[in-house]
């Protein structure tokens, strides 16, 4: 029995969003978009690099994760039962795409017909896996490949020094697509305990935004997931992050034209989901562009003294279970941006942020947040990813409300504390 969609509606928003709950587990969110020709949807699930251990559902010992096994699973699910999914994409007119994170695992696609024939495409990554010695033989290499490039790219380089730096124990400190060493690791039978662990429909999101029928794509939808009962999530056990640092510096030559700089700020507490997580993130944003970015007078003043030019950019992660900030630069002088900026929080520390600056961003973030619902492929991600997070985009505005500047002020206390701090540089070789 295929079950009816709940709506719920935000006037703020003003859009509609149909949900429902499958009896599989999947949770499925749909947002009409009458007129658009392109349609898109989003099928999350609940893996990602920091799982470096996992308890299969039925129980049992833990199995050990190597750093890549999560990308490595995306790479091989495309090689489906029917053939690869990619190309079943291409064959419909659409465009796809994976891509796999720190607390999650995504496989779109966006098409403007045939689109209920690449939702059963994007379904069957829930609906089996299959994978031989030879194929893990493959795949290795062509992984081992990216891991070599991204090695020898000085701005994913420098961010990994950053991240090796800022984490002791996290699966964080690692590359998501893994190293060398651990990628070998990797077998076919823990790739099967990993699908079976981690891809089931209660583990997963799946958010549709379009021009649909929304009883025919429910309808589809169900069928699809007849066979499944709904299992418990893995069991996902993880080292407890200690409050410091692995290192407070590191410093990689590379052929670079001008030094690159990788300043971070780690999360005291990321065991946070749902709303408060959506808060502290947008507090976190708020501060940013108030202290530091091309609104402020503290980028104006690098920027005209020549410390800093348009390569200067910041970066806040909070997802559950990781959370840090960056700040980078391509700059000729980093020990100097990096003193000015550490200097600049610690100022706010103590004195705040202006309340104006803090009420001028939110007024701007109001309507940035209603040009999310004005495309499907915009729209599906803020649901989709809303969900693995444990909140809803719907509640959006209802966050924006909740941050004061005495919110801001607390959280710039607390999450730009100099001891969590750590940067990395790429030097010019020689």
């Amino acid at each position: 029995m295929t079950p009816d969609w709940e709506r719920k509606r935000s006037e703020a928003l003003r859009v509609e969003v149909a949900e429902a709950r499958l009896p599989s587990g999947l949770r499925v969110r749909f947002l009409p978009m009458p007129g658009f020709r392109q349609k898109t949807a989003i099928l999350g699930a609940r893996i990602g690099s920091l799982d470096g251990a996992f308890i299969p559902p039925e129980g049992g010992e833990p199995r050990r994760a190597p750093p890549g096994l999560a990308h490595f699973l995306e790479h091989r699910l495309f090689d489906g039962p029917e053939g690869d999914a990619g190309e079943r994409f291409a064959a419909l007119g659409a465009t796809s795409n994976a891509s796999t994170g720190h607390a999650s695992t995504l496989f779109y696609f966006s098409c403007a017909d045939r689109f209920l024939e690449g939702l059963d495409v994007l379904l069957g990554f829930l609906d089996g896996f299959r994978v031989t010695d030879e194929a893990v033989a493959r795949e290795r290499k062509i992984i081992a490949e990216e891991i070599r490039g991204a090695d020898d790219t000085p701005a994913w380089a420098g961010w990994q020094r950053l991240m090796a730096c800022l984490y002791v124990e996290s699966e964080a400190r690692f590359d998501i697509g893994g190293t060398l060493e651990s990628i070998e690791a990797i077998d076919a039978d823990l790739l099967r305990a990993a699908y079976g662990a981690f891809y089931n429909p209660s583990n997963a999101e799946l958010a549709i935004a379009g021009d649909l029928d929304g009883a025919a794509l429910l309808a589809r939808i169900a069928r699809s997931q007849e066979k499944f009962a709904p299992r418990p999530a893995p069991g996902r056990p993880r080292p407890l992050e200690p409050a410091r640092v692995a290192y407070r510096f590191s410093a990689l030559p590379m052929e670079v034209p001008t030094p690159k700089v990788f300043l971070g700020f780690k999360e005291k507490a990321p065991d946070v989901s749902g709303e408060a997580l959506a808060v502290r993130h947008v507090e976190t944003e708020v501060a940013l562009a108030a202290l530091l970015d091309r609104g402020s007078d503290f980028y104006r003043g690098l920027y005209e003294a020549g410390v800093i030019d348009d390569s200067f950019q910041l970066q806040a992660t909070l997802e559950p279970g990781i959370g840090h900030t960056v700040v980078s630069a391509d700059t000729d002088s980093p020990d100097l941006l990096v003193r000015l900026v550490l200097e600049r929080l610690e100022r706010a520390r103590r004195e705040g942020v202006d309340p104006s600056d803090v009420r001028r961003i939110l007024k701007s973030a109001r309507g940035s947040v209603l040009r999310i619902f004005d495309h499907p492929e915009t729209a599906a991600f803020a649901l989709c990813a809303s969900a693995l997070r444990g909140s809803d985009a719907l509640e959006i505005p209802d966050v924006l409300a909740r941050v004061t500047p005495e919110g801001v002020d607390r959280r710039v206390a607390d999450h730009f504390d100099p001891a969590l701090h750590a940067w990395s540089l790429v030097r010019r070789r020689g």
